[in-house]
């Protein structure tokens, strides 16, 4: 673990290229481990960012209930069957609904426990909307709409004051904490696999930086080095977009900075280029000439 944490440091000096080249960073099982952690502490900041967004949403989920919901209101679904009470129903609802031909940001939403059954074909000109009749509701999202039939739920009764309760007392932990745990595995798997891929790209542009400079580098060895370097510019990405900077083909250009840097301080320190660096042993000029001369006597 030792090795992991000494990765996290390394990968910001100027000397890692040369160092890896030399075979010192080159170790497999080092090269795995550290992206895995490196994948897994990106992902981890994004959801405690998520996580606290959904923490500061409950105030705003209290405020819309305190400013829209009246005190005394009461849902109840009772054998597939919804009634509401001091609520205003029938309700209709439209948001962004200008009547033209470019209605994508449109919205409606319906309440209308008498009916239960709409013309769907309604929603043509709307991007979504939530339909709430006597048995069921519909969700639209896009081209699709979603069916939930109230059968399909236990009887229940919800007031306002049990509302506001459940907010306080639950939506934190459990509700928040799940769906950050849910999303802190989703973006692991996501970005983990997701970056391999991306690698790919990353390792070429590094294996045609070091030929522009002269340097043999197996394709093998490039992708080896970005795994462990791609830290450095995710992270740096990261931290801007935490603080809402966006900076386009940022990523880009700081993998070509780092590329660059690396390189001349290889050159710098006149290593040798003229061979080329796989991920064979490297075996020192000495040895090879003692063996040498011990095959010729």
């Amino acid at each position: 673990m030792g090795k992991i944490t000494q990765r996290f440091l390394e990968v910001w000096k100027t000397d890692f290229l040369a160092k890896f080249f030399a075979g010192e960073y080159r170790d497999a099982k080092t090269t795995i481990l550290f992206w895995i952690f490196s994948q897994l502490l990106i992902s981890l900041i994004i959801t405690i960012q998520i996580f606290f967004y959904l923490w500061s949403v409950r105030a705003d989920i209290l405020q819309f209930i305190y400013d829209k919901v009246p005190e005394n209101a009461i849902v109840s679904i009772t054998d597939g069957q919804l009634s509401l009470m001091n609520i205003d129903d029938p309700f209709y609802r439209e948001i962004n609904a200008e009547k033209s031909e470019n209605s994508e940001g449109s919205l409606v939403f319906i309440i209308d426990t008498k009916k239960s059954t709409y013309d769907m074909n309604a929603l043509d000109e709307y991007n979504g909307g939530l339909i709430v009749l006597q048995d069921r509701l519909y969700l639209k999202d896009g081209s699709k709409i979603n069916e939930l039939l109230f059968s399909e739920l236990p009887n229940l009764t919800l007031t306002t004051e049990q509302i506001t309760h459940y907010v306080k007392k639950y939506y934190v932990f459990p509700v928040a904490t799940v769906i950050s745990l849910l999303f802190l595995l989703f973006i692991t798997i996501l970005y983990t696999c997701g970056r391999l891929v991306m690698a790919l790209w990353w390792a070429l542009m590094l294996f045609v930086i070091a030929l522009i400079f002269d340097i043999k580098i197996s394709y093998n060895v490039a992708y080896k080095a970005v795994l462990n370097l791609y830290f450095v510019p995710a992270f740096v990405v990261l931290i801007l977009m935490l603080f809402n900077i966006h900076i386009s083909m940022l990523m880009t250009a700081l993998f070509i900075v780092i590329f660059i840097a690396n390189i001349l301080w290889y050159k710098k320190n006149n290593m040798k280029e003229e061979k080329v660096i796989t991920d064979s042993l490297i075996v020192k000029e000495d040895s090879v000439e003692s063996s040498v001369s011990n095959s010729t006597k």
